[in-house]
Protein backbone atom coordinates (compact mmCIF):
# COMPACT_ATOMS: atom_id res chain seq x y z
CA UNK A 1 0.00 0.00 0.00
CA UNK A 2 1.10 3.43 -0.77
CA UNK A 3 4.03 2.00 -3.52
CA UNK A 4 3.13 3.82 -7.22
CA UNK A 5 6.09 1.85 -8.79
CA UNK A 6 5.29 -1.11 -11.70
CA UNK A 7 4.70 -4.89 -10.72
CA UNK A 8 7.00 -6.54 -11.88
CA UNK A 9 6.15 -10.33 -13.48
CA UNK A 10 3.03 -12.11 -12.19
CA UNK A 11 4.04 -11.39 -8.62
CA UNK A 12 2.61 -8.28 -7.90
CA UNK A 13 5.02 -6.23 -6.19
CA UNK A 14 8.28 -4.51 -8.29
CA UNK A 15 11.41 -4.80 -7.24
CA UNK A 16 12.59 -2.87 -4.30
CA UNK A 17 9.09 -5.05 -2.53
CA UNK A 18 10.61 -8.46 -3.95
CA UNK A 19 8.65 -8.73 -7.21
CA UNK A 20 10.64 -10.07 -10.36
CA UNK A 21 13.12 -12.38 -10.81
CA UNK A 22 15.70 -12.69 -7.42
CA UNK A 23 19.27 -13.42 -8.12
CA UNK A 24 19.70 -17.39 -7.78
CA UNK A 25 23.14 -16.54 -5.81
CA UNK A 26 22.34 -19.09 -3.01
CA UNK A 27 21.31 -16.11 -0.12
CA UNK A 28 20.93 -13.17 -2.39
CA UNK A 29 17.46 -11.51 -2.48
CA UNK A 30 18.46 -8.64 -4.47
CA UNK A 31 16.45 -8.66 -8.17
CA UNK A 32 18.13 -10.21 -11.01
CA UNK A 33 19.56 -7.97 -14.10
CA UNK A 34 18.84 -8.49 -17.52
CA UNK A 35 19.03 -12.07 -18.79
CA UNK A 36 21.23 -13.57 -16.44
CA UNK A 37 19.10 -14.23 -13.66
CA UNK A 38 22.07 -12.52 -10.87
CA UNK A 39 22.08 -9.88 -9.45
CA UNK A 40 24.28 -7.11 -10.67
CA UNK A 41 27.34 -7.99 -7.60
CA UNK A 42 26.90 -11.80 -8.77
CA UNK A 43 27.87 -11.24 -12.56
CA UNK A 44 24.27 -9.88 -13.86
CA UNK A 45 23.18 -7.36 -16.21
CA UNK A 46 24.97 -5.78 -19.08
CA UNK A 47 28.85 -5.29 -18.51
CA UNK A 48 31.82 -3.23 -19.86
CA UNK A 49 33.22 -4.03 -23.32
CA UNK A 50 36.97 -3.06 -22.27
CA UNK A 51 39.17 -5.65 -22.02
CA UNK A 52 39.63 -7.32 -18.49
CA UNK A 53 37.18 -4.87 -16.96
CA UNK A 54 33.92 -6.73 -14.86
CA UNK A 55 32.00 -3.45 -14.45
CA UNK A 56 28.56 -2.95 -15.39
CA UNK A 57 27.44 -1.07 -18.51
CA UNK A 58 25.86 2.22 -17.94
CA UNK A 59 22.62 3.29 -19.87
CA UNK A 60 22.66 2.24 -23.42
CA UNK A 61 26.24 2.58 -23.91
CA UNK A 62 28.32 -0.67 -23.92
CA UNK A 63 31.26 0.58 -21.76
CA UNK A 64 31.16 1.42 -17.86
CA UNK A 65 31.55 5.03 -16.29
CA UNK A 66 35.39 4.88 -16.08
CA UNK A 67 35.40 4.13 -19.94
CA UNK A 68 33.00 6.17 -20.86
CA UNK A 69 29.51 4.65 -20.49
CA UNK A 70 26.49 6.25 -19.28
CA UNK A 71 24.89 10.14 -20.22
CA UNK A 72 27.56 12.91 -19.96
CA UNK A 73 27.77 16.03 -18.53
CA UNK A 74 26.56 19.21 -20.96
CA UNK A 75 29.20 21.57 -19.37
CA UNK A 76 31.55 22.34 -22.15
CA UNK A 77 34.60 20.62 -21.44
CA UNK A 78 33.35 18.43 -18.57
CA UNK A 79 33.37 14.21 -19.31
CA UNK A 80 31.54 13.87 -15.56
CA UNK A 81 29.00 11.39 -15.46
CA UNK A 82 25.48 13.30 -15.88
CA UNK A 83 23.16 12.83 -12.21
CA UNK A 84 19.52 11.66 -11.95
CA UNK A 85 17.32 13.17 -14.39
CA UNK A 86 19.69 16.18 -15.21
CA UNK A 87 21.62 16.90 -18.21
CA UNK A 88 24.79 18.03 -15.81
CA UNK A 89 27.10 16.29 -13.33
CA UNK A 90 27.37 17.10 -9.13
CA UNK A 91 29.73 20.12 -9.66
CA UNK A 92 27.35 22.10 -12.40
CA UNK A 93 24.19 21.21 -10.52
CA UNK A 94 23.15 17.80 -11.75
CA UNK A 95 20.92 15.89 -9.06
CA UNK A 96 19.24 16.58 -6.34
CA UNK A 97 20.13 19.35 -4.23
CA UNK A 98 19.72 19.76 -0.14
CA UNK A 99 16.53 21.07 0.69
CA UNK A 100 18.39 23.30 3.58
CA UNK A 101 18.26 26.97 3.31
CA UNK A 102 21.31 28.32 0.97
CA UNK A 103 22.50 25.22 0.75
CA UNK A 104 23.40 24.29 -2.87
CA UNK A 105 25.31 20.92 -2.02
CA UNK A 106 24.05 17.23 -3.78
CA UNK A 107 21.57 15.51 -1.02
CA UNK A 108 23.14 12.50 0.21
CA UNK A 109 22.00 9.12 -0.93
CA UNK A 110 18.20 8.63 -0.69
CA UNK A 111 17.38 11.37 1.97
CA UNK A 112 16.76 15.22 1.09
CA UNK A 113 19.52 16.63 2.56
CA UNK A 114 23.44 16.79 2.19
CA UNK A 115 25.87 14.72 4.86
CA UNK A 116 26.16 18.29 6.96
CA UNK A 117 22.53 18.72 7.20
CA UNK A 118 21.83 15.78 8.32
CA UNK A 119 21.59 13.39 4.73
CA UNK A 120 23.43 10.15 4.24
CA UNK A 121 24.02 7.58 6.68
CA UNK A 122 25.29 8.46 10.04
CA UNK A 123 27.99 6.72 12.10
CA UNK A 124 26.45 4.07 14.40
CA UNK A 125 28.65 5.02 17.29
CA UNK A 126 26.47 6.04 20.25
CA UNK A 127 25.61 9.81 20.47
CA UNK A 128 27.26 10.73 17.56
CA UNK A 129 25.82 12.58 14.79
CA UNK A 130 28.07 12.67 11.99
CA UNK A 131 28.11 10.62 9.04
CA UNK A 132 29.13 7.05 8.18
CA UNK A 133 32.32 6.95 5.35
CA UNK A 134 32.11 4.18 2.57
CA UNK A 135 30.52 1.08 3.56
CA UNK A 136 32.43 0.99 7.02
CA UNK A 137 29.17 2.37 9.51
CA UNK A 138 31.60 4.62 10.91
CA UNK A 139 32.49 8.35 10.88
CA UNK A 140 36.29 9.50 10.28
CA UNK A 141 36.48 9.86 13.97
CA UNK A 142 35.31 6.50 15.11
CA UNK A 143 37.46 4.58 12.56
CA UNK A 144 35.10 4.97 9.44
CA UNK A 145 36.67 5.81 5.74
CA UNK A 146 40.21 4.50 4.39
CA UNK A 147 43.23 4.90 6.21
CA UNK A 148 46.52 6.85 5.24
CA UNK A 149 49.23 3.49 4.62
CA UNK A 150 52.22 5.77 5.88
CA UNK A 151 54.06 3.99 9.10
CA UNK A 152 52.42 4.66 12.09
CA UNK A 153 49.30 7.75 10.99
CA UNK A 154 46.16 6.55 11.53
CA UNK A 155 44.39 9.91 9.52
CA UNK A 156 42.19 9.65 6.93
CA UNK A 157 43.17 8.94 3.13
CA UNK A 158 42.33 11.77 1.34
CA UNK A 159 39.89 11.60 -2.07
CA UNK A 160 40.52 8.82 -3.72
CA UNK A 161 44.34 8.20 -2.72
CA UNK A 162 45.95 5.68 -0.21
CA UNK A 163 47.54 8.59 1.76
CA UNK A 164 46.09 11.99 4.28
CA UNK A 165 46.95 14.92 3.09
CA UNK A 166 50.13 15.36 5.28
CA UNK A 167 51.42 12.44 3.65
CA UNK A 168 51.19 13.39 -0.15
CA UNK A 169 47.53 12.33 -0.33
CA UNK A 170 44.78 13.73 -2.40
CA UNK A 171 45.43 16.60 -5.09
CA UNK A 172 47.60 18.95 -5.13
CA UNK A 173 47.80 22.56 -6.26
CA UNK A 174 48.83 23.00 -10.27
CA UNK A 175 50.92 26.15 -9.32
CA UNK A 176 54.16 25.55 -9.74
CA UNK A 177 56.51 25.17 -6.65
CA UNK A 178 53.23 24.53 -4.09
CA UNK A 179 52.59 21.67 -2.71
CA UNK A 180 48.92 22.20 -1.07
CA UNK A 181 45.90 20.59 -1.72
CA UNK A 182 43.61 21.87 -4.18
CA UNK A 183 39.97 23.17 -3.59
CA UNK A 184 36.50 22.50 -4.79
CA UNK A 185 37.98 21.11 -7.83
CA UNK A 186 39.55 23.91 -9.05
CA UNK A 187 43.03 22.04 -9.25
CA UNK A 188 44.70 25.48 -7.35
CA UNK A 189 44.98 25.88 -3.81
CA UNK A 190 43.13 28.33 -1.54
CA UNK A 191 46.11 30.54 -1.62
CA UNK A 192 45.93 30.51 -5.32
CA UNK A 193 42.74 30.73 -5.80
CA UNK A 194 41.15 27.66 -5.53
CA UNK A 195 37.61 26.71 -3.58
CA UNK A 196 34.83 28.78 -3.70
CA UNK A 197 34.71 32.28 -2.95
CA UNK A 198 32.59 34.80 -0.50
CA UNK A 199 30.03 36.24 -2.63
CA UNK A 200 29.95 39.78 -0.43
CA UNK A 201 30.83 42.24 -2.48
CA UNK A 202 35.21 42.89 -2.21
CA UNK A 203 35.68 40.14 -0.71
CA UNK A 204 37.89 37.65 -1.22
CA UNK A 205 38.28 34.68 1.22
CA UNK A 206 37.01 31.38 1.51
CA UNK A 207 32.71 30.11 1.66
CA UNK A 208 32.28 28.01 4.73
CA UNK A 209 30.35 25.33 5.54
CA UNK A 210 28.06 24.73 1.90
CA UNK A 211 26.96 28.65 2.24
CA UNK A 212 27.88 31.07 0.29
CA UNK A 213 29.63 33.18 2.56
CA UNK A 214 32.85 33.31 4.19
CA UNK A 215 32.48 33.35 8.28
CA UNK A 216 33.16 37.03 8.37
CA UNK A 217 29.87 37.77 6.37
CA UNK A 218 27.79 35.43 7.70
CA UNK A 219 28.82 32.13 6.57
CA UNK A 220 29.21 28.72 7.98
CA UNK A 221 27.68 27.01 11.27
CA UNK A 222 27.26 30.15 13.93
CA UNK A 223 26.53 29.79 18.42
CA UNK A 224 23.70 28.14 19.25
CA UNK A 225 23.52 31.08 22.39
CA UNK A 226 20.55 33.11 22.17
CA UNK A 227 21.08 36.43 20.18
CA UNK A 228 24.69 35.15 19.13
CA UNK A 229 25.75 35.70 15.53
CA UNK A 230 29.43 34.40 16.01
CA UNK A 231 30.63 31.82 14.07
CA UNK A 232 30.81 28.11 16.13
CA UNK A 233 34.22 26.77 16.30
CA UNK A 234 35.88 23.34 15.64
CA UNK A 235 33.02 20.86 15.97
CA UNK A 236 31.31 22.35 18.54
CA UNK A 237 28.06 24.56 18.59
CA UNK A 238 28.94 27.76 20.27
CA UNK A 239 31.81 30.37 19.95
CA UNK A 240 34.73 31.00 21.57
CA UNK A 241 33.21 33.50 23.76
CA UNK A 242 30.43 30.68 25.41
CA UNK A 243 32.64 27.54 25.48
CA UNK A 244 32.95 26.13 22.01
CA UNK A 245 36.00 25.01 20.52
CA UNK A 246 38.92 23.25 21.98
CA UNK A 247 40.00 23.74 25.77
CA UNK A 248 43.68 24.32 27.23
CA UNK A 249 44.04 21.12 28.97
CA UNK A 250 46.51 22.62 31.64
CA UNK A 251 44.19 22.17 34.61
CA UNK A 252 42.40 25.59 35.76
CA UNK A 253 42.97 27.32 32.24
CA UNK A 254 39.93 27.58 30.27
CA UNK A 255 41.84 29.51 27.02
CA UNK A 256 41.10 28.33 23.69
CA UNK A 257 43.40 25.37 22.74
CA UNK A 258 46.27 25.87 20.45
CA UNK A 259 48.20 23.12 19.04
CA UNK A 260 49.44 20.08 21.12
CA UNK A 261 45.80 20.58 23.55
CA UNK A 262 47.73 23.87 25.10
CA UNK A 263 46.94 27.47 24.37
CA UNK A 264 49.13 30.02 23.61
CA UNK A 265 50.36 30.97 27.08
CA UNK A 266 51.04 27.39 27.78
CA UNK A 267 53.42 26.18 24.99
CA UNK A 268 50.26 25.67 22.33
CA UNK A 269 50.83 27.07 18.87
CA UNK A 270 53.85 27.66 16.75
CA UNK A 271 56.81 29.31 18.53
CA UNK A 272 58.87 32.35 17.29
CA UNK A 273 62.16 31.20 15.85
CA UNK A 274 63.99 34.00 17.16
CA UNK A 275 66.82 33.11 19.55
CA UNK A 276 65.67 33.23 22.71
CA UNK A 277 62.11 34.03 22.12
CA UNK A 278 59.63 32.23 23.06
CA UNK A 279 56.60 34.37 21.85
CA UNK A 280 54.16 32.82 19.43
CA UNK A 281 54.59 33.05 15.50
CA UNK A 282 52.04 34.89 13.95
CA UNK A 283 50.02 33.97 11.13
CA UNK A 284 51.74 31.70 7.69
CA UNK A 285 54.99 33.45 9.00
CA UNK A 286 58.01 32.07 11.63
CA UNK A 287 58.40 34.63 13.79
CA UNK A 288 56.59 36.79 16.49
CA UNK A 289 55.04 40.64 15.90
CA UNK A 290 58.26 42.04 17.86
CA UNK A 291 60.49 40.24 15.72
CA UNK A 292 58.59 40.95 12.17
CA UNK A 293 56.12 38.39 12.22
CA UNK A 294 52.28 38.47 10.77
CA UNK A 295 51.07 41.18 8.62
CA UNK A 296 52.69 44.47 8.46
CA UNK A 297 50.89 47.98 7.70
CA UNK A 298 50.99 48.62 4.01
CA UNK A 299 51.91 52.33 4.82
CA UNK A 300 55.45 53.17 3.35
CA UNK A 301 57.76 53.09 5.97
CA UNK A 302 55.62 51.83 8.63
CA UNK A 303 56.58 48.49 9.68
CA UNK A 304 53.87 48.22 12.78
CA UNK A 305 51.71 45.04 12.58
CA UNK A 306 48.42 45.11 10.38
CA UNK A 307 45.22 45.04 12.60
CA UNK A 308 42.41 41.98 11.74
CA UNK A 309 41.54 41.61 8.52
CA UNK A 310 42.85 45.40 7.22
CA UNK A 311 46.01 46.21 5.10
CA UNK A 312 46.87 48.83 7.87
CA UNK A 313 48.23 49.03 11.19
CA UNK A 314 45.85 51.06 14.38
CA UNK A 315 47.80 54.68 13.76
CA UNK A 316 47.04 54.76 10.03
CA UNK A 317 43.46 53.55 10.15
CA UNK A 318 43.52 49.15 10.40
CA UNK A 319 41.53 47.56 12.51
CA UNK A 320 37.51 48.17 13.24
CA UNK A 321 36.93 51.53 14.06
CA UNK A 322 34.32 53.62 16.26
CA UNK A 323 31.03 53.91 14.68
CA UNK A 324 30.33 57.52 16.13
CA UNK A 325 29.43 60.13 13.20
CA UNK A 326 33.05 62.17 13.17
CA UNK A 327 35.25 59.45 15.14
CA UNK A 328 38.31 57.49 13.54
CA UNK A 329 39.58 55.99 16.52
CA UNK A 330 39.49 52.50 17.27
CA UNK A 331 36.73 50.23 17.99
CA UNK A 332 37.30 48.34 21.41
CA UNK A 333 36.35 45.04 22.87
CA UNK A 334 33.56 43.53 20.88
CA UNK A 335 31.93 46.79 20.67
CA UNK A 336 31.37 49.22 17.26
CA UNK A 337 32.61 52.44 19.59
CA UNK A 338 36.09 53.73 20.65
CA UNK A 339 36.63 53.81 24.44
CA UNK A 340 35.72 57.48 24.69
CA UNK A 341 32.09 56.92 23.42
CA UNK A 342 31.44 53.95 25.26
CA UNK A 343 33.07 51.17 23.81
CA UNK A 344 35.03 47.90 25.50
CA UNK A 345 34.04 46.37 28.40
CA UNK A 346 33.60 47.96 31.88
CA UNK A 347 35.37 46.50 34.86
CA UNK A 348 32.96 43.50 36.71
CA UNK A 349 33.62 45.44 40.17
CA UNK A 350 30.92 47.53 41.27
CA UNK A 351 30.58 51.40 40.98
CA UNK A 352 33.94 51.19 38.68
CA UNK A 353 34.06 53.20 35.34
CA UNK A 354 37.62 52.23 34.35
CA UNK A 355 37.78 49.51 31.32
CA UNK A 356 38.40 45.58 31.93
CA UNK A 357 41.71 44.45 30.82
CA UNK A 358 41.54 42.21 27.83
CA UNK A 359 40.71 39.27 27.95
CA UNK A 360 39.70 39.58 32.20
CA UNK A 361 36.71 41.04 33.69
CA UNK A 362 38.23 43.28 35.84
CA UNK A 363 40.50 46.69 35.38
CA UNK A 364 44.10 46.63 36.35
CA UNK A 365 43.53 48.04 39.69
CA UNK A 366 40.70 45.57 40.73
CA UNK A 367 42.51 42.65 39.94
CA UNK A 368 42.43 42.45 36.23
CA UNK A 369 45.55 41.04 33.96
CA UNK A 370 48.35 38.89 35.04
CA UNK A 371 50.67 39.91 38.47
CA UNK A 372 54.03 40.62 38.61
CA UNK A 373 55.55 37.26 39.93
CA UNK A 374 57.50 38.79 42.40
CA UNK A 375 56.41 37.85 45.71
CA UNK A 376 54.24 40.31 47.62
CA UNK A 377 54.08 42.88 44.35
CA UNK A 378 50.85 43.47 42.92
CA UNK A 379 52.01 45.38 39.83
CA UNK A 380 50.58 44.44 36.14
CA UNK A 381 53.32 41.62 34.60
CA UNK A 382 54.69 42.35 31.30
CA UNK A 383 55.94 39.86 28.46
CA UNK A 384 56.62 36.30 29.09
CA UNK A 385 58.96 36.97 32.30
CA UNK A 386 55.58 37.82 34.09
CA UNK A 387 57.42 40.58 35.95
CA UNK A 388 56.58 44.17 36.66
CA UNK A 389 58.58 46.64 35.26
CA UNK A 390 60.11 47.77 38.59
CA UNK A 391 61.54 44.21 38.65
CA UNK A 392 62.62 44.05 35.04
CA UNK A 393 59.75 42.95 33.11
CA UNK A 394 58.78 44.51 29.44
CA UNK A 395 61.34 45.77 27.27
CA UNK A 396 64.57 47.44 27.81
CA UNK A 397 66.23 50.49 26.87
CA UNK A 398 68.92 49.46 24.39
CA UNK A 399 71.38 52.01 25.13
CA UNK A 400 74.70 50.68 25.78
CA UNK A 401 74.58 50.32 30.35
CA UNK A 402 70.93 51.37 30.82
CA UNK A 403 68.18 49.09 32.68
CA UNK A 404 65.14 51.39 32.02
CA UNK A 405 62.24 50.48 30.62
CA UNK A 406 62.13 51.28 26.45
CA UNK A 407 58.85 53.26 25.90
CA UNK A 408 56.37 52.55 23.42
CA UNK A 409 57.28 50.79 20.67
CA UNK A 410 61.00 52.42 20.78
CA UNK A 411 63.96 50.97 22.17
CA UNK A 412 64.80 53.05 23.76
CA UNK A 413 64.11 54.45 27.32
CA UNK A 414 63.11 58.72 27.04
CA UNK A 415 66.69 59.93 28.67
CA UNK A 416 68.10 58.17 25.77
CA UNK A 417 65.19 58.85 23.15
CA UNK A 418 62.72 56.59 23.28
CA UNK A 419 58.91 56.91 22.75
CA UNK A 420 57.34 59.85 20.70
CA UNK A 421 58.50 63.05 20.81
CA UNK A 422 57.34 66.62 20.43
CA UNK A 423 56.40 67.94 17.17
CA UNK A 424 57.28 71.69 17.31
CA UNK A 425 60.13 71.77 15.23
CA UNK A 426 63.38 72.17 17.34
CA UNK A 427 61.80 70.78 20.13
CA UNK A 428 63.40 67.39 21.80
CA UNK A 429 61.01 66.93 24.60
CA UNK A 430 58.57 63.46 24.85
CA UNK A 431 55.23 63.98 23.63
CA UNK A 432 52.02 63.92 25.96
CA UNK A 433 48.91 62.40 24.62
CA UNK A 434 47.23 62.52 21.21
CA UNK A 435 48.46 65.74 20.28
CA UNK A 436 52.07 64.94 19.56
CA UNK A 437 53.35 68.00 21.73
CA UNK A 438 55.13 68.50 24.71
CA UNK A 439 53.59 69.58 28.05
CA UNK A 440 54.92 73.20 27.07
CA UNK A 441 53.66 73.30 23.94
CA UNK A 442 50.33 72.25 24.72
CA UNK A 443 50.56 68.49 24.93
CA UNK A 444 48.14 66.51 26.81
CA UNK A 445 45.14 67.36 28.73
CA UNK A 446 44.94 70.91 29.42
CA UNK A 447 42.54 72.89 32.31
CA UNK A 448 39.33 73.13 31.92
CA UNK A 449 39.08 75.99 33.32
CA UNK A 450 37.66 78.87 31.37
CA UNK A 451 40.20 81.02 29.68
CA UNK A 452 42.74 78.93 30.89
CA UNK A 453 45.80 76.88 28.74
CA UNK A 454 47.60 75.26 31.95
CA UNK A 455 48.39 71.68 31.89
CA UNK A 456 45.79 69.18 33.81
CA UNK A 457 47.20 68.06 37.27
CA UNK A 458 47.28 64.46 38.42
CA UNK A 459 44.57 63.02 36.90
CA UNK A 460 42.23 65.72 37.70
CA UNK A 461 40.37 67.73 35.04
CA UNK A 462 41.94 71.37 36.15
CA UNK A 463 44.98 72.82 37.13
CA UNK A 464 46.68 73.79 40.21
CA UNK A 465 45.54 77.09 40.58
CA UNK A 466 41.67 76.48 39.65
CA UNK A 467 41.61 73.75 42.22
CA UNK A 468 43.50 70.05 40.34
CA UNK A 469 45.61 68.02 41.72
CA UNK A 470 46.57 66.49 45.14
CA UNK A 471 45.76 68.88 47.81
CA UNK A 472 46.95 69.28 51.53
CA UNK A 473 45.52 66.71 53.74
CA UNK A 474 45.38 68.86 56.99
CA UNK A 475 42.31 69.55 58.08
CA UNK A 476 40.46 72.78 56.74
CA UNK A 477 43.58 73.51 54.28
CA UNK A 478 42.79 73.34 50.55
CA UNK A 479 46.48 74.48 49.02
CA UNK A 480 48.01 71.94 46.63
CA UNK A 481 50.40 69.62 48.10
CA UNK A 482 53.83 69.22 47.25
CA UNK A 483 55.28 66.58 44.75
CA UNK A 484 56.57 63.29 46.95
CA UNK A 485 54.11 64.34 50.24
CA UNK A 486 50.66 65.01 51.31
CA UNK A 487 50.64 68.22 52.63
CA UNK A 488 51.01 71.50 51.55
CA UNK A 489 54.60 74.17 51.80
CA UNK A 490 53.05 75.75 55.19
CA UNK A 491 52.25 72.53 56.39
CA UNK A 492 56.06 71.61 55.82
CA UNK A 493 55.42 69.77 52.66
CA UNK A 494 58.34 71.41 50.86
CA UNK A 495 62.31 69.90 52.14
CA UNK A 496 64.57 72.89 53.72
CA UNK A 497 68.05 74.13 52.29
CA UNK A 498 70.67 71.39 52.80
CA UNK A 499 72.96 74.42 53.67
CA UNK A 500 74.00 73.15 57.48
CA UNK A 501 72.35 75.36 59.59
CA UNK A 502 69.88 77.21 57.39
CA UNK A 503 65.92 76.34 58.13
CA UNK A 504 64.99 78.54 55.13
CA UNK A 505 62.70 76.58 52.71
CA UNK A 506 64.36 75.73 49.34
CA UNK A 507 63.87 77.66 46.15
CA UNK A 508 61.16 75.67 43.81
CA UNK A 509 62.59 72.32 42.87
CA UNK A 510 65.92 73.37 43.90
CA UNK A 511 68.14 71.69 46.43
CA UNK A 512 68.81 75.33 48.48
CA UNK A 513 66.81 78.17 49.49
CA UNK A 514 67.39 82.27 47.46
CA UNK A 515 69.86 83.19 49.40
CA UNK A 516 72.21 79.88 48.87
CA UNK A 517 71.67 79.31 45.59
CA UNK A 518 73.37 82.14 43.94
CA UNK A 519 76.61 80.28 45.29
CA UNK A 520 78.12 76.99 42.73
CA UNK A 521 78.28 74.44 44.92
CA UNK A 522 80.51 71.17 44.46
CA UNK A 523 79.71 68.71 41.94
CA UNK A 524 80.68 65.80 44.46
CA UNK A 525 77.59 63.90 45.50
CA UNK A 526 76.97 65.06 49.20
CA UNK A 527 78.75 68.06 49.27
CA UNK A 528 77.23 71.22 49.41
CA UNK A 529 80.52 73.33 50.18
CA UNK A 530 80.99 76.02 47.46
CA UNK A 531 83.66 75.40 44.26
CA UNK A 532 87.52 76.50 44.21
CA UNK A 533 87.67 79.13 41.39
CA UNK A 534 88.27 77.73 38.09
CA UNK A 535 86.86 73.97 38.77
CA UNK A 536 83.64 72.42 39.73
CA UNK A 537 84.78 71.17 43.05
CA UNK A 538 85.18 72.40 46.70
CA UNK A 539 88.83 72.72 48.02
CA UNK A 540 89.27 70.01 49.57
CA UNK A 541 88.07 67.89 46.77
CA UNK A 542 89.55 69.82 43.87
CA UNK A 543 93.49 69.24 45.26
CA UNK A 544 95.72 67.93 43.04
CA UNK A 545 93.48 68.66 40.59
CA UNK A 546 95.29 70.75 37.99
CA UNK A 547 92.48 74.10 36.82
CA UNK A 548 93.17 72.69 32.99
CA UNK A 549 92.55 69.68 33.58
CA UNK A 550 89.10 67.81 32.25
CA UNK A 551 86.65 67.37 35.48
CA UNK A 552 84.33 64.97 35.22
CA UNK A 553 81.10 65.84 36.32
CA UNK A 554 79.13 63.13 38.41
CA UNK A 555 75.86 61.69 37.92
CA UNK A 556 73.04 63.37 39.08
CA UNK A 557 71.01 60.25 39.22
CA UNK A 558 69.94 58.93 42.78
CA UNK A 559 70.61 56.07 42.61
CA UNK A 560 74.28 56.26 40.55
CA UNK A 561 77.72 56.77 41.61
CA UNK A 562 79.25 57.58 38.62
Amino acid sequence: PGCLKSAQGSSGLCKAHGGGIRCREDGCTRAAQGGARSCVAHGGGKRCDVENCSKLAQGGTLYCVAHGGGKRCQREGCSKLSQGNTPYCVKHGGGKRCLHEDCSRPAAGNTKHCKTHGGGKRCQQEGCKNSSQCNTGYCISHGGGKRCQHEGCAKPAASYTDFCLAHGGGKRCKVEGCNKCERGGTNLCIAHGGGKRCRFEGCTKITQGGTQHCKAHGGGRRCQREGCKTAAQGSTPFCVLHGGGQRCRVEGCSKLAQGAGRCISHGGGRRCLSEGCLSAAQGSTLFCLLHGGGKRCQLVGCTRAAIGGTLYCKGHGGGRRCQNEHCSKSAAGGTGFCKAHGGGRPCGREECEADAVAGWKFCAIHGGGKRCRVEGCMKLGLGVKELCIAHGGGKRCEFEGCTTASQGNTSFCLVHGGGRRCRLEGCTRSAIGSLGFCKGHGGGKRCAHEGCTKSAASGTPCCKAHGGGKRCEREGCSRPSVAGSQVCVEHGGRKCCQIEGCDILAAGNQKFCKVHKVVQRCKRRTCVSPVKAGTQYCTAHAEGMSTNQEVPIPCEAAVCNA
